[in-house]
This record gives C-alpha cells, sequence and structure tokens, in this order.
C-alpha cells in the first residue's frame, strides 16, 4: 500500500489502507509536520473481531508518525484524532470513543473506567437503558476495589445476555451466544460475556485456570 500525503483519497480495494489515510489526514489538520515514512504492519492480533484492532492499528501509526516528526504527543488529543479518522469519509465506521480511548489510557494489569456522560437521550427505552449499563459498570468497579470476584463474574453474566437480548448481537452469528453461555456453565468460569457489537463469535471469560481447562477438556 503506498500513498501520498498531498493525496490522500479512499481505496476501495485495499480498504485497510484507509485507516492509515485517515489517521494522517487528521494529524495533518491538526498542523502536525509529518514526513514520508515505510511502514511495516506485522501483529497476532486478532483482526474483525470485536477487540479493537482497526483503533489499535490508529494508535499505534499515530504515535510512530509522531515519534518521527520529534513532536510531543498529547495522549487524549491523539485518541480523538484516531476516532475522528475513522468516523470520517476515508474510512466511514461511525464508532465511538470507547476502543480508542481503552487502547490510549489502558496499563498492564490495570483496567480502564471511562465516564461518558451525559448520554445522550432521544428514546424513553434509551435512557432506561443508559441508566442501567452505568449502574452495572459502578457496581462491577465497587466490586474489584472489594476483591469481590464472584460479584464481578454475575455482572459479567449479566452484561452479556442484556447485550444479546436488547440489542440482538448474535443476530448474525448465532454461535456467539452459544459461545457464552457454554462458557457460563463450565466449573472454573466465572463470568463470560461477548466481545465486539456481535459480527465475530469471541467472547470475554473470567477464569480460574486450573479448574477451566479440566472442565473444558470435558465439555468439549
Amino acid at each position: 500500500m503506498k500513498f501520498s500525503l498531498d493525496q490522500l483519497l479512499r481505496d476501495k480495494k485495499i480498504k485497510w489502507g484507509n485507516y492509515a489515510r485517515g489517521v494522517v489526514n487528521e494529524l495533518l489538520k491538526l498542523n502536525y509536520p509529518l514526513s514520508g515514512a515505510q511502514i511495516l504492519v506485522d501483529t497476532n492480533f486478532s483482526t474483525s473481531g470485536g477487540l479493537s484492532s482497526s483503533a489499535a492499528l490508529e494508535l499505534c501509526l499515530a504515535y510512530g508518525l509522531m515519534a518521527l516528526a520529534k513532536q510531543p504527543i498529547d495522549p487524549e488529543t491523539i485518541a480523538h484524532a484516531c476516532q475522528r479518522a475513522e468516523n470520517s469519509n476515508l474510512v466511514m465506521s461511525p464508532c465511538g470513543f470507547l476502543d480508542q480511548a481503552v487502547i490510549t489510557f489502558a496499563g498492564k494489569d490495570k483496567m480502564v473506567l471511562l465516564d461518558f456522560f451525559p448520554p445522550v437521550k432521544t428514546k424513553l427505552i434509551t435512557a432506561s437503558i443508559s441508566k442501567l449499563s452505568v449502574k452495572r459498570v459502578l457496581d462491577a468497579v465497587a466490586a474489584l476495589e472489594n476483591n469481590n470476584v464472584v460479584k464481578f463474574g454475575q455482572l459479567l453474566n449479566q452484561s452479556g445476555k442484556s447485550a444479546l437480548d436488547l440489542y440482538g448481537l448474535d443476530e448474525n452469528t448465532p454461535e456467539l451466544r452459544y459461545l457464552m453461555e457454554s462458557a457460563q456453565k463450565l466449573d472454573g468460569v466465572s463470568g463470560a460475556r461477548n466481545m465486539g457489537g456481535g459480527f465475530s463469535a469471541i467472547i470475554l471469560a473470567l477464569v480460574k485456570f486450573d479448574r477451566f481447562f479440566n472442565s473444558f477438556h470435558r465439555f468439549f
């Protein structure tokens, strides 16, 4: 994939390259003096699985280009720029700020609590679902602060159930519900929920390794 900084046009064939174009375009809008670069993209990260691979690519490119240009990096500014890149006409993905923010502010052995209040209220049901989701997040924070793994696992299960039941995220991937509900029944699994917007069958599970692997082999 090759493109010029002076001609950033959407590529209809190699679509993943548009993420790079989008990032470059947003950095140029912020008046950063970017230069040309040869970049190798290599990863063992699962793509198209709801694991924020696009945001990870965007942030890596942005940080790399900023480092080459010897420019100071403000993490929040760059994270928002990457979100705009994904929303732009070059990529045309209407994502929110969650993925870019988590990748920017996360640290090893830590979780990130993001506050997106006030929520956009378009319908009564939207408002009520927002309040329920926020309460579950705050309950999860309290459970972790009190080292209550059982409670946190229960909240994971509730979160997965509501995501699938209220939003139908498994409509096109029935394997997702099967995988999540099967995992929740396994000994050693404290909780499990979906990852991403339902376009793949990938889940997040909280497990006790020794008990989980024994029950996993028996189940399958």
